[in-house]
């Protein structure tokens, strides 16, 4: 009977509408805070109600408004499980323009995360990307919430060069398995660490920097990350409030190094240069060098081709031989003499 009751009501709406304004803005009317398309139209959100909207015909705008209150941190995104090509922006009572966003969200979605200087009333405008696009999305406001902690050596001390070289991400799902990234974190001159704002939730946080051209990468845990994914621990945020000592203690990344071991074919028939221990991702250039009357053939072995010098990505260690060849024995050479006689030398 309510259900009843409600659509009888919005088809009543429909058809005031439609009397009121023309079937233009009924057409318009693609879901049921039209219209809104300017601030004086603008439609109330209220902080965790999400609202379905659709961008709907081509050139549709929504606006919604809010009260701010001095120093909250706000979270405004949309979601689409279309992928709608949302752009968000952020307004004050005179319509000036304080923040925007485009695909920070998930997928194409837009997200903003503001603390409010003032209290007051703010409006946020939703379009599509294209000027020419439509669909259907999810606006949500609610107060954010942050992680904080520390990056630190294998030593315990605070990794102080890590804000040039580390990140933090923050991902939801399953480490080891399907996950999306919704985040990051911005790492301070002193190894300590805030993500962005979150909205209420449960997340993973993943760090990694490069040292010596090798990646460390551990995933948060207590009472000490992990490189496992398997050893993940989820890693709450309460909106409005700080997370605080989710720290990760990085482990000494080892250097990995193969053996490039050379060889000849036949035996004495030339050299090879080049071969020996290198690290991980390096590149060995092996050279073959041929002996008195003999020359070189090609390469065999963990290497083929007949370049000469030739490069080899180490990755594992490897076993390259020089094939050269010694059959000819002498080399005969005619040459005329001045007298127009042929005189034959033999090397």
């Amino acid at each position: 009977m309510t259900q009843q009751i409600l659509s009888k009501c919005i088809m009543t709406a429909a058809i005031m509408l439609y009397l009121l304004t023309g079937a233009d803005s009924l057409l318009a009317a693609a879901d049921v805070y039209e219209p809104d398309n300017d601030l004086v139209s603008a439609y109330v959100i209220d902080l965790n109600s999400p609202q379905a909207h659709t961008l709907d015909p081509a050139g549709d705008i929504d606006y919604v408004y809010f009260t701010g209150v001095k120093g909250n941190i706000y979270l405004l995104e949309t979601s689409s499980a279309e992928d709608t090509d949302t752009y968000l922006y952020l307004y004050d009572s005179n319509a000036k323009e304080l923040a925007k966003d485009d695909d920070s969200g998930i997928g194409l979605s837009s997200k903003i995360v503001w603390t409010c200087p003032e209290a007051g009333t703010y409006y946020a405008m939703v379009k599509h990307f294209v000027i020419t696009g439509t669909g259907p999305y999810n606006l949500l406001l609610t107060n954010s919430g942050y992680i904080s902690g520390r990056i630190l050596d294998s030593s315990g001390n605070p990794l102080t060069d890590a804000f040039a070289t580390a990140y933090i991400d923050v991902m939801i799902g399953d480490p080891c398995g399907a996950s999306t990234w919704v985040g990051w974190g911005t790492i301070n001159p002193d190894g300590t660490y805030t993500t962005e704002g979150l909205s209420a939730g449960s997340y993973y946080l993943y760090a990694y920097t490069k040292t010596d051209s090798i990646q460390i990468d551990e995933w948060w845990a207590a009472p000490m990350s992990s490189q496992a994914c398997g050893q993940a621990q989820p890693v709450t945020v309460t909106a409005g409030k700080t997370t605080t000592g989710k720290d990760f203690q990085l482990d000494t990344s080892l250097v990995i190094s193969y053996t490039v071991t050379t060889s000849v074919a036949p035996i004495g028939t030339g050299t090879v240069t080049g071969g020996g221990n290198y690290n991980e991702g390096t590149t060995a250039t092996l050279t073959a060098i041929p002996a008195v009357r003999s020359f070189f053939i090609n390469w065999s072995g963990d290497s083929a081709g007949t370049g000469n010098p030739i490069g080899i990505l180490v990755n594992a260690d490897k076993n390259i031989t020089a094939n050269f060849d010694s059959t000819k024995k002498h080399m005969f050479i005619p040459i005329r003499s001045a007298d127009g006689k042929t005189v034959i030398i033999c090397l």
